[in-house]
């Protein structure tokens, strides 16, 4: 990726990490992957939709509606959230067979 764009998914990413650590945590890490793989050209269009579903942050303050529809709308979103979930699925496989030795 280049330089200042690199710069402005990563800040918008970070904004949207509470989305990412609920997939880490109930455990849809691939699945997650697996669905954002097959569908990223359509990821302009998600971040469009999301745009019209924020004003129901006003019923949900902590969806951030608003971050995720920022960041789907990069063109570079896609491949940036593909590569931080194959990395965190990465690390997870790690830690699981840390726990099984």
């Amino acid at each position: 990726m280049n330089g200042p764009i690199s710069r402005e998914v990563d800040e918008i990413l970070s904004r949207c990490a509470p989305g990412l650590h609920f997939l880490a945590r109930s455990r849809m890490v691939l699945p997650a992957l697996l669905f954002l793989s097959a569908h990223r050209p359509l990821a302009f269009i998600i971040g469009q939709s999301l745009w019209l579903c924020t004003p129901l942050e006003l019923l949900l303050p902590e969806a951030g509606l608003g971050d995720w529809a920022e960041f789907l709308s990069h063109p570079q979103s896609g491949l940036a959230l593909e590569r931080l979930l194959e990395n965190s699925l990465v690390v997870g496989s790690s830690a699981a067979e840390g726990l099984l030795e």
